[in-house]
């Protein structure tokens, strides 16, 4: 992912995470050129979190994904991994944004869940391996590149 950011300099950014993401600030800051500022919302769902509790904690990221997108009016958006980004993925979608999601080179055999959310409305998606592309035409297999 960080290979792909390189395309984006002379671009103002945006960068969103988690408010509970201790290490991609600072992993991002000491490998990327890039620079812009970081917005922080909740998860929508932390690891092992209850289901029934979920329904709350995404309203919550909903509604800052809502303000988010209000605020920066994004062209595009380029996500990868977690279901953090499904609810500013799916509200910068809706507002007409661009998106590329790049699924996790782990997912070999089938996406992830958040993969199978934003597949559907995804510009670009792009896997990690050609297998997947009989599964999912609309995919695009670039080599590893994220």
């Amino acid at each position: 992912m960080l290979r792909l950011t390189q395309a984006l300099r002379g671009y103002d950014v945006t960068l969103v995470a988690a408010d509970t993401d201790t290490t991609s600030q600072a992993k991002f800051e000491a490998s990327s050129a890039l620079r812009g500022p970081w917005i922080r919302i909740p998860r929508a769902r932390e690891v092992h979190q209850p289901w029934a509790s979920t329904v709350l904690t995404a309203w919550g990221a909903l509604v800052a994904s809502v303000r988010v997108v209000a605020t920066t009016r994004p062209d595009l958006v380029l996500a990868n991994g977690p279901g953090t980004c499904v609810p500013i993925c799916l509200v910068a979608r809706f507002a007409g944004a661009r998106l590329i999601f790049c699924e996790s080179w782990c997912r070999v055999r089938d996406l992830s869940v958040t993969g199978k959310i934003l597949y559907p409305i995804s510009s670009r998606f792009i896997v990690h391996w050609p297998s997947l592309l009989r599964k999912y035409p609309k995919a695009e297999y670039l080599g590893r590149i994220c």
